[in-house]
């Protein structure tokens, strides 16, 4: 079971409908064939304001398909429903919402060919704009084909605008761009950083209606890991605002998010802080780091965490044992309604697999071969760190869960740690699904899944746990858990307004997605 990694859509008009009618579920049907990747949820500031759904519902003609998207609010309500006739090689690659309209990615497999459609806030499908994608994308694109890896490269950017990253071969090496799209697909203007070898590739962190932030990271030689971190600032017309060098005379900085406060006036960046001798894709971090900076880039503060002295010594001492062994990947970095920051991350370590072992011997004895290698990966517990107004460490919670192994494929091995937790994070390999909140991040819920033992013929179940903060109340910790069983052919879960979730399943027989929504114990 995979999450997929959701992006946005439509509020405005909508919101009038919901005090009418309150729908606890929704069905798809005459589903010929569903992707579960394509679905995703509608988000807004952080909350949920609807969902997307897109599939084959009939052949057309030879090479040819009748596709369906349709839309529904946060209480499963369907805002609109519009039929498409493309190619049968056409697939969704991700949707995005900027508050005035959801813009769908597609790609082409045979053309090659990026395509844009969007549908506004009156429910009307737009005509396609396309362009030609470059042979780095088209083998990105395929990938997650094949292996239903949700991409994450369309942003909102303001309310009248999209950023849409890809990669490209420039000169000795690998860059990036970023094409600035209007609310129906249409280019608007593209920036692409100085290159003068080596690779340089970003993510995006966070925007407002002035400026977008994506963390860069760069090698001087591409064959290198010895990534260098930087925080870069675009504003609304495609021109470099700043772009900050992430590191301090003692340490390399390793951001994995931001936080833009336009009424404070400051930018927080939250990441990893490493030694500056190391190499921050193979050594092991030395905590946290909290920076400050102006809205144009000026550093105000700083602050270091660290795992020995401020994190790890809030545990007990078998759990300070038990977490030594493990490297932290972070899912979620948040900052609540009453000014704490909440982490939430889960342990991973390479280590010696009994089950690769076996299927090589297996494989040996059998005169085959076998694409397992001899390691994999152990995803541990999970951990929630909270830090104080004050930027003091206040609580850290291990949560207890069933381990989940990941045998490594040949080669694999000689990848370092944190490649191959991005690797996996890609994937859906991690238990943690996803953070979902209200508005001011007052009521906020981080998801995860967890495998427990029963009885009967497959002797395990998945249930789906939530862990729950409430800054309103006592500021404590509540959890809640839903066991996931089903005969469908394939279910997953999505994030839903403060106090539900999302499940849907897919009868493949039946032609048919069933949607509902479960509340959460707070």
């Amino acid at each position: 079971m995979k999450l997929l990694n959701s992006k946005h859509l439509l509020t405005v008009v909508f919101s009038l409908i919901l005090s009418v009618s309150f729908a606890q579920d929704y069905d798809l049907s005459g589903v010929d064939r569903f992707r579960m990747r394509n679905a995703g949820s509608i988000i807004s500031n952080r909350v949920i304001k609807g969902y997307y759904f897109f599939y084959e519902s009939s052949k057309h003609a030879k090479g040819k398909r009748n596709y369906t998207i349709v839309i529904l609010d946060e209480n499963l309500k369907e805002l609109t429903s519009q039929k498409m006739i493309e190619s049968d090689k056409v697939y969704l690659v991700e949707a995005s919402y900027n508050n005035t309209s959801i813009l769908l990615k597609f790609f082409d497999l045979k053309q090659k060919k990026v395509m844009y459609r969007s549908v506004n806030n009156e429910g009307e499908l737009s005509d396609k704009s396309t362009r030609v994608a470059n042979k780095y994308e088209v083998s990105s694109y395929q990938q997650s084909y094949a292996t239903d890896v949700s991409n994450l490269t369309l942003n909102p950017f303001g309310t009248n605008m999209f950023l849409d990253y890809y990669i490209f071969k420039g000169g000795k090496g690998y860059t990036f761009k970023l094409d600035a799209v209007d609310s129906k697909g249409e280019k608007l203007w593209t920036y692409a950083p100085a290159h003068t070898g080596g690779i340089d590739a970003a993510t995006y962190m966070a925007a407002d209606n002035d400026q977008a932030l994506f963390l860069v990271y760069r090698t001087e030689k591409t064959m290198s890991r010895d990534y260098k971190f930087s925080v870069l600032s675009i504003d609304a017309s495609g021109k470099k605002r700043f772009q900050i060098k992430m590191e301090s005379p003692k340490h390399n900085l390793m951001p994995h998010h931001a936080y833009i406060d336009k009424d404070a006036g400051t930018i927080m960046i939250v990441g990893e802080y490493y030694d500056s001798k190391d190499k921050s894709f193979k050594a092991a971090s030395k905590g946290i780091f909290i920076k400050m900076l102006s809205l144009d880039g000026e550093e105000l503060s700083q602050k270091f965490l660290s795992w020995e002295k401020k994190i790890y010594a809030k545990l007990s001492e078998d759990e300070r044992s038990d977490a030594a062994k493990y490297y932290m990947y972070f899912h979620q970095i948040i900052k609540t309604a009453d000014g704490k920051i909440i982490a939430v991350a889960e342990q991973y370590r390479k280590q010696v697999s009994a089950t690769g072992v076996a299927m090589k011997v297996a494989a040996s004895a059998l005169g085959g071969t076998t694409n397992a290698s001899a390691l994999e990966i152990k995803i541990g517990d999970l951990a929630i760190i909270v830090i104080d107004t004050a930027l003091k460490v206040d609580e850290v919670k291990i949560i207890d869960k069933h381990s989940n192994h990941i045998v490594l494929p040949q080669g694999y091995e000689y990848v370092s740690q944190h490649l191959l937790a991005r690797i996996i994070k890609s994937e859906g390999g991690f238990d943690y699904y996803f953070t979902q909140a209200d508005s001011a991040n007052s009521k906020v819920t981080f998801g995860y899944i967890d495998r427990e033992k029963v009885e009967g013929k497959n002797g395990r179940k998945d249930v789906f746990n939530a862990v729950n903060y409430a800054s309103e109340g006592d500021g404590k910790f509540t959890s809640d858990k839903i066991i996931l069983s089903t005969n469908a052919y394939e279910m997953d879960v999505m994030p839903a307004k403060p106090g539900f979730i999302l499940i849907y399943e897919y009868f493949r027989k039946d032609k048919k997605v069933s949607i509902r929504l479960e509340p959460i114990n707070f």
